[in-house]
């Protein structure tokens, strides 16, 4: 329902009453008073929420201009505006009510059109003032807390800034120094990506950060990559970590109109975890760390049209050069694996070790399968190796299984349940081929 101006009509007549609320109950909230004490005890009570008094001048009990001085002198209700109705040829009254405090005077007989312009710009003058005086407040503050922040964050690990929904825009930033992005950043959710702010392996979930708040969830919190000052981006040196929470900002109506961000840099905290995350032999993700990573970009994923891919991939007849080369020679080998993974596949993909010679790749966007299916392949021909030892050729090759996920329901364990069979088909129907989700279709054909 609209937040309507609450407007106290104070008439001993009830004829003269029911004028005034009959022309005003359409656009205002109107609460009665017969007299000016009634009035007064209303006031009492509902000082914070009265935005406006009509009054009579003659009334029993309390007159209007009794009312009018109480009013006056009290510091919290003197705020509100208030119109005066009184007689024809009445100019003494209308002078002393103008002295006591009151806005405007209006004459009896009533002119609807005449009271309702009235009231209309009082309210209107009395709101702007307020916002005025809120701003003029809240500009002395915000002054203030600049200060005492720029003062105090230099010397801690946190950042301040504000972000404008319909701009899209981070008006200001507080200790930005450590950042590689200027303190007003227009086009804020795609420039963020677009001039490497954000790290590749961050994109998603800056996105899904920006989503988020744009549809006014209360607490967004990610944990991203943000490029340091002074660097270009091109390497994760250039990059550290940082725990980003934002608190939504919301109009009077409910609608979210920007957001607080206060971001914490975690690096120490991140590549302690990082290091737990990812294997030391071949520098790619271990399991646990690439089931958080799926996990927690399918979870930002949901609710879009996105469809993703997990292709699993085991070395054929690789236990072949361990045991006749030794495992150092094949830790050798895992890690050429490794990097030859790394040079099919883009940066945003996330490619690891999940133990042994079995590797995994999950791509978070795929725009046509066929994408995958010729990345599939080459993996398949570039992992295809011979070593020779004493005259004896030892030949080496991959089975893949793909599943593609594009329902809502797909989490990391649906995934690796359907690219897991699909291996399995891939290895039992004669190696070295590529096999998707629970179809029978291998590759090459």
């Amino acid at each position: 329902m609209e937040n309507r101006k609450k407007i106290l009509v104070v008439e001993d007549s009830k004829t003269n009453r029911k004028i005034l609320v009959d022309t005003l109950v359409d656009t205002y909230h109107i609460v009665e008073a017969e007299n000016g004490q009634i009035a007064w005890d209303i006031l009492q009570k509902e000082k914070d929420t009265i935005d406006l008094v009509l009054t009579d001048i003659m009334m029993p009990v309390m007159d209007g201009f009794e009312l009018l001085n109480k009013i006056r002198h009290n510091s919290v209700l003197r705020r509100i505006p208030i119109i005066v109705v009184t007689s024809l040829n009445e100019q003494e009254n209308e002078i002393k009510a103008l002295d006591l405090g009151a806005l405007e005077v209006v004459i009896k007989p009533y002119d609807p059109a005449i009271i309702k312009r009235r009231i209309k710009n009082i309210v209107q003058l009395t709101d702007l003032e307020r916002m005025q005086a809120e701003y003029h407040v809240l500009k002395e503050s915000q002054q203030l807390f600049d200060v005492f922040i720029d003062m105090a964050l230099p010397n801690s690990n946190l950042c301040v800034w504000k972000y404008d929904i319909e701009r899209d825009s981070i008006t200001h930033i507080v200790a930005d120094k450590k950042y590689g992005f200027n303190r007003n950043l227009s086009n804020a959710s795609e420039t963020f990506v677009d001039k490497k702010y954000i790290h590749v392996d961050s994109i998603d979930e800056a996105r899904d950060m920006f989503a988020k708040i744009n549809a006014g969830e209360k607490v967004v919190e990610k944990s991203l990559r943000i490029r340091k000052s002074g660097t270009l981006g091109l390497s994760k040196d250039d990059y550290w970590w940082n725990r980003i929470v934002h608190t939504t900002i919301y109009n009077e109506d409910g609608k979210p109109i920007g957001a607080i961000g206060i971001s914490e840099d975690i690096s120490e905290e991140r590549y302690a975890r990082e290091k737990a995350e990812i294997d030391q032999l071949t520098k790619v993700y271990n399991r646990t760390g690439f089931v958080d990573k799926v996990e927690s970009t399918l979870m930002a994923n949901q609710g879009r049209e996105i469809q993703s891919a997990l292709l699993m991939i085991d070395l054929d007849n690789f236990k072949s050069v361990n045991d006749n080369f030794g495992h150092e020679f094949g830790d050798n080998v895992l890690l050429e694996v490794a990097n030859r993974l790394k040079g099919i596949f883009r940066p945003e993909d996330c490619i690891a070790r999940l133990g042994g010679d079995e590797f995994a790749i999950f791509i978070s966007h795929v725009h046509e399968t066929n994408f995958v299916l010729e990345r599939a392949e080459q993996v398949r021909k570039k992992l295809s190796m011979e070593f020779q030892k004493n005259f004896e050729l030892i030949k080496i090759t991959c089975s893949i299984g793909i599943c593609f996920g594009s329902k809502p329901e797909f989490d990391f364990q649906s995934l690796y349940v359907c690219a897991d069979k699909a291996l399995y088909r891939a290895k039992t129907s004669g190696k070295n081929i590529v096999m998707i989700g629970d179809k029978d279709t291998k590759f090459p054909l």
